[in-house]
């Protein structure tokens, strides 16, 4: 918040307040398979269970490395790290403990993403990237593996430890391998992809364009295409629940959310009042649509 404060509610109600002691970095983070919340500050990063706890003994204390992405969490040889990226382009490793491990110098500035982190070959690995450019590093060796040049803006997905880059070359959606081999796929886009993390480490990639939302799983397989009758689309979300796939969208004039099943078809006739952002979960077995009004959350079931 504007107070550098996080608050915790459920049932609609406050249930503790933590002040961060400095500004956020692109928002909160909620690690599903953990049931912990990460934020990630200029000057610390705070990583709480849902009671409020905080997970590594208190806040981790940057030392003046000021992040310019959200921190990433993951685990290696059962324990929990958390790496991210400077203004210099530099990248951080701090160890369960809170403490500072080591930095790799790295001089590509601007990198409009968190920092990605995964293990192949029994071997750790960290990838950084601008709009033009993806560097790939070894965690152990604490230098450079190899770096490419990306056609744009990309999403990055990792599966079978090993990442891949989606991105959009002359009007076509393409992924790109680890060592910067292309693959096109039949599916044309414009403008930018959307990532979305689902419920049991689920991703769904996603674009408006063409008066349209296209869902595609996380190895670019086109799922649904649903068709919208407004122009200012502000924000969506896509969620699988009980094995049927979902799609909220808010219409940004008229501050209303729209449900729509896989197949385009809305899932009722009605609208929902909401703004700015929309997430779908399921609470008491009902599905339930979050989004905000007037500064206050609401929460609205479906039957």
């Amino acid at each position: 918040t504007g107070t550098n404060e996080l608050m915790y509610y459920a049932g609609g109600k406050m249930k503790w307040i933590k002040n961060l002691g400095s500004k956020a970095v692109d928002g909160i983070r909620y690690m599903e398979q953990f049931q912990f919340i990460l934020v990630t500050c200029k000057s610390s990063i705070h990583l709480l269970d849902r009671q409020g706890n905080y997970v590594l003994g208190g806040p981790v204390g940057l030392g003046g490395r000021t992040p310019s992405q959200q921190a990433t969490p993951f685990n290696w040889r059962n324990k929990l790290y958390l790496v991210f990226p400077d203004e210099s382009g530099a990248v951080h490793l701090f160890d369960h403990r809170g403490r500072h491990q080591f930095s790799i110098a790295n001089s590509m500035t601007g990198i409009n993403a968190p920092v990605d982190a995964w293990v192949s070959q029994n071997r750790l690995f960290f990838g950084a990237r601008n709009a033009s450019t993806f560097k790939m590093f070894d965690a152990e060796k604490r230098r450079e593996q190899r770096s490419f040049q990306l056609p744009g803006e990309s999403q990055s997905v990792i599966k079978n430890n090993e990442i891949f880059l989606f991105s959009v070359e002359g009007g076509q959606l393409l992924y790109m391998d680890q060592k910067g081999g292309k693959t096109k796929l039949n599916v044309t886009f414009s403008g930018r992809i959307k990532k979305i993390s689902g419920q049991g480490n689920q991703t769904y990639l996603s674009n408006h364009s063409g008066g349209q939302i296209s869902i595609l799983s996380s190895v670019g397989t086109l799922l649904g295409v649903v068709p919208i009758d407004f122009s200012d689309v502000e924000n969506w979300d896509i969620q699988t629940i009980d094995g049927r796939t979902f799609t909220a969208v808010i219409d940004g004039l008229e501050n209303n959310v729209y449900l729509y099943e896989l197949d385009g078809g809305k899932l009722t006739d009605r609208s929902f009042e909401g703004s700015k952002k929309c997430m779908l979960n399921k609470a008491d077995n009902t599905l339930t649509i979050t989004s905000i009004v007037d500064n206050f959350i609401v929460q609205h079931r479906v039957n």
